[in-house]
């Protein structure tokens, strides 16, 4: 499993969790520094996450939590 995935894997745990709620911004450098990882694999994972609905990019802002449907 790739850095990529792993950070995928464990953001869209915790939105789906609830962890992130709608609204939270998701700041990559912050996620990197946590998760021990370069910036790249955070925003390649935020990329997918988009893709997904799950976060939305915002300009000048960054990539908040989507409102979740049920």
């Amino acid at each position: 499993m790739t850095k990529t995935q792993l950070i995928h894997d464990t953001l869209r745990r915790g939105i789906l969790r609830l962890e992130y709620r709608p609204g939270d911004y998701l700041n990559v450098d912050e996620l990197a520094r946590q998760h021990h990882l370069s910036p790249i694999p955070v925003r390649e994972a935020m990329a997918r996450l988009v893709a997904e609905r799950l976060v939305v990019m915002r300009p000048h802002i960054g990539a908040e939590v989507a409102p979740l449907d049920e």
